[in-house]
């Protein structure tokens, strides 16, 4: 019964024709005036692909960071990124690189080694920018983006639509 199930599901995928012919979301082209597939990078013919961005989410002090995507007001939220050349692949060291937050801030980020030399020897090197929540804000979803701009390359990062990876404002412990 399992394994007829399993080719019925399989025929009806196959019977799809946006299933079957799909191309990599790394050769889509998407359609005018939409925007490109999440981790696509787009470029107009002639001019150099742009910046592709990693990013993650940590709570900064006290003690070492720790990946997490749910904050309270007055927890500092560091916001680490690698940007990288879509056409060489080497990591931008150089530009400019911000978290924009909606409706908030603009935060700066900087490139330095981490961790940081007063609490240990590095290990890595990426973009940091921090941004101490403010007491009474509202708490729920806050969406921001990172942008990242280096000679006439630029990019965006979007966390992905999941609940479990947008940063969220929750409560503070009691």
């Amino acid at each position: 019964m399992r394994q007829i199930l399993f080719g019925i599901a399989a025929l009806a995928l196959a019977s799809v024709p946006s299933v079957g012919s799909a191309a990599p979301a790394d050769q889509a082209t998407p359609t005018t005036g939409q925007a490109p597939a999440a981790g696509q990078t787009t470029a107009p013919a002639g001019q150099a692909p742009g910046l592709i961005i990693q990013s993650d989410l940590v709570i900064g002090e006290p003690g070492p960071c720790v990946l997490q995507s749910r904050f309270a007001p007055g927890d500092r939220v560091v916001f680490r990124s690698k940007v990288f050349d879509a056409q060489t692949g080497q990591q931008v060291i150089d530009g400019n690189v911000s978290v924009r937050i909606e409706g908030g801030p603009t935060i700066p980020m900087r490139y330095e080694p981490h961790p940081p030399p007063q609490i240990g020897p590095s290990t890595d090197e990426y973009w940091v920018g921090v941004w101490a929540i403010p007491p009474g804000t509202p708490m729920g979803i806050v969406h921001y983006t990172i942008e990242a701009a280096s000679g006439t390359r630029t990019g965006t990062f979007v966390p992905f639509n999941t609940e479990t990876s947008l940063l969220t404002i929750v409560p503070p412990a009691s």
